[in-house]
């Protein structure tokens, strides 16, 4: 994947009898001591994907997993080295091979893939990721688009799996929650809202470090007080005190909030009063009282 920079090259091949397959992976050329992720992706179009559907990620322009949704599609199968193969595994870190090169053999699938692999529901590829580069990450708030790979109004099972490409998978929370929220080594805790099987808000919790970095047109929204943090916003759109909470602030016309236990803007010790505690990105009209919500819905059915 040249967007990447990954110069590794490799060879899958599947042997189909029956209900039963084995799949075979030889890989050579990527970064040692590195878990290589593998999966056979079903349900998309079954080809790589182009340069141009590459996204910013950590400051650079990178491929991530949910870029590559249209072109390979979902998981299908985990390729792991022991235990369940399904896709309740597609991160199961300690049980995908790992080294420069290896070969790998699989030899049993479920006959439902099987059929998806002749082509019966449409073409699989199968799809090696690497997993590293996730060790400091900056995370970008794009409204009303998202944040990196979390796109509000995706899917919910999209969703899961875009959240859970942003753990750091070689020091995994106990405190994650699949489809709920994740916590990075920092202690960024990311987690996502959905309704009616959509994505309809992402928030972040303040890291303990500044190895993750949450910014705004370079606003670092959490190592900066909050008093500088609301002045810099003011640069860029209206923030205004939350009506129900003097200590935090809504952007409305960005459909950010930024929230804290109290206000200290004059207290630097006090961490929670002084800085913010957590910033939330939603869909428009996710703030609405339920006369807007009304209205809103009025609008919709009758047109402007």
């Amino acid at each position: 994947m040249p967007t990447n920079r990954v110069a590794g090259s490799g060879r899958a091949h599947v042997t189909l009898c029956g209900n039963r397959a084995t799949v075979d992976v030889t890989v050579s050329g990527v970064p040692r001591r590195v878990p290589q992720a593998m999966h056979v992706r079903v349900n998309g179009r079954g080809a790589r994907p182009a340069a141009s559907s590459a996204t910013q990620l950590n400051g650079r322009t990178a491929l991530s997993t949910t870029d590559g949704h249209p072109a390979y599609g979902m998981i299908g199968k985990s390729l792991t080295t022991r235990g369940d193969t399904s896709p309740a595994s597609a991160f199961a870190i300690a049980r995908f091979p790992v080294g420069g090169s290896f070969h790998y053999q699989l030899r049993t699938i479920t006959p439902a893939l099987c059929g998806v692999l002749r082509g019966f529901d449409g073409p699989s590829l199968l799809v090696d990721r690497p997993v590293w580069d996730h060790a400091r990450m900056d995370f970008n708030l794009a409204p009303p688009t998202g944040i990196g790979p979390l796109r509000i109004g995706m899917a919910r099972h999209a969703a899961n799996t875009a959240l859970d490409s942003l753990r750091d998978l070689s020091a995994i929370s106990e405190s994650d929650r699949s489809g709920q929220h994740v916590f990075r080594p920092s202690g960024l805790m990311i987690s996502i809202h959905c309704m009616r099987d959509m994505l309809e808000a992402v928030e972040l919790g303040r890291p303990l470090s500044q190895t993750d970095r949450v910014l705004f047109q370079g606003v670092d929204v959490f190592a900066l007080p909050a008093r500088e943090v609301v002045q810099r916003m003011g640069e860029f759109t209206s923030i205004e005190e939350d009506p129900d909470d003097a200590a935090s602030f809504i952007a409305p016309d960005l459909l950010l909030s930024f929230w804290r236990p109290f206000a200290a803007d004059d207290e630097p010790e006090e961490e929670q009063g002084y800085h913010f505690s957590s910033v939330l990105l939603a869909r428009p009209g996710y703030y609405d009282t339920p006369a807007q919500a009304a209205e809103r819905l009025q609008q919709s059915v009758t047109g402007p």
